[in-house]
């Protein structure tokens, strides 16, 4: 592992970096944050890098192979790679554009053997230089899977080549660095909203995005397995301040499966296309600026608890205007009376 261990000295100048057992153990540094890493180049050529929080999301990254597999709206990178996951919006919002220029950008050219040598062909992957000029090529990237908080990248045989093996390790920390962009991303939505955002975004995990609206401290998370749900939704929430005994939930038509709800009966909906479940005696009804944030913001599921108010949203959504229309629907069912402060505050 030596060689590997002085290409990467050369490609992660700062890196700190020790081989053990045959094992190469490295922290480097991609953009501004730092990975662990542990790489092996054989018999398996294999690399492992720890990854932030991601509440159960697994995703395995493949060249070529497709078979009615999941797409992220990039024709070059759906054309080329197999996609496999646990949850299709989270996918679509881990796989940006670094994530897969990174991995196009990875794939190399190896010698396509018959069938009678391909097995010694793969041994001698990293000598393709000395194979005969008409040998057919074909390109290629190793596998990459998001599982456990791990990221494992993969080849299926061992590694000769050291650049090849430094490109992967590059490739496996742009995917792994996912949760610092993310992060970046809200913090420009934050800014706009007058709110505080997260440094690193941790699935199911803190805020990405704190703020006060209406005397009300506000949370926004990204989760996949809050409330009984198993898949990607930004949960808005606040406390009630000085209310209770009430509840209500709208949930709209279309979703498969909804968080948690409080007790109530079917109610008579004043909103298109949401079903509409109160409290015995609810003390409060839709009015017409409920029924405006809920058309800009679209919400899962909008739930009154009896101490605290929860906005549940499809995915990641990044607009601005969604992502506050949601605020401030939860700050105006937090208190008595819901009177403007401005457009939405």
């Amino acid at each position: 592992m030596k060689a590997f261990a002085t290409e990467l000295a050369v490609r992660f100048p700062d890196a700190k970096l020790r081989v053990e057992n045959d094992v190469l153990h490295a922290i480097v540094r991609h953009g501004d944050s730092w990975f662990s890493t542990r790489s092996r180049s054989g018999p398996f050529a294999e690399i492992f890098v720890a990854l932030r929080p991601t509440d159960g999301f697994q995703c395995a990254i493949r060249w070529g192979d497709r078979i009615r597999d999941p797409d992220v709206g990039d024709p070059r990178f759906d054309n080329a790679f197999g996609l496999a996951t646990n949850d299709v919006a989270l996918m679509r919002r881990w796989l940006d554009a670094p994530a897969r220029a990174a991995l196009l950008d990875s794939a190399y050219e190896y010698a396509q053997a018959s069938f009678a040598s391909e097995y010694i062909y793969e041994i001698l992957d990293g000598f393709a230089s000395e194979m005969s000029a008409t040998t057919p090529t074909s390109r290629r990237t190793w596998t990459y899977e998001l599982r456990g908080d791990e990221l494992v990248a993969s080849k299926g045989t061992g590694e000769r080549d050291p650049a090849r093996f430094a490109v992967a390790i590059e490739t496996a920390c742009a995917l792994a660095a996912r949760p610092y962009r993310w992060a970046q991303e809200y913090a420009a939505v934050a800014r706009a909203i007058d709110g505080v955002a997260c440094s690193v975004v941790d699935i199911g995990g803190p805020p990405v995005i704190t703020t006060t609206r209406r005397a009300t401290s506000i949370t926004v998370r990204v989760v996949r397995r809050a409330a009984g749900l198993e898949e990607l939704h930004t949960w808005i929430s606040c406390p009630r301040l000085g209310l209770g005994g009430d509840a209500l939930s709208l949930v709209r038509g279309d979703v498969r499966r909804t968080p948690e709800l409080p007790p109530g009966r079917r109610a008579s909906s004043t909103v298109p296309g949401y079903a509409l479940r109160t409290s015995t005696k609810p003390t409060r009804t839709i009015d017409e600026a409920t029924s405006t944030l809920l058309a800009v913001a679209r919400p899962a599921a909008f739930v009154v608890h009896d101490t605290r108010v929860d906005v549940w949203l499809d995915g990641a959504p990044m607009e601005r205007e969604v992502i506050d229309a949601g605020i401030e629907l939860a700050a105006r069912w937090a208190v008595e009376r819901g009177e403007a402060h401005g457009p939405y505050r």
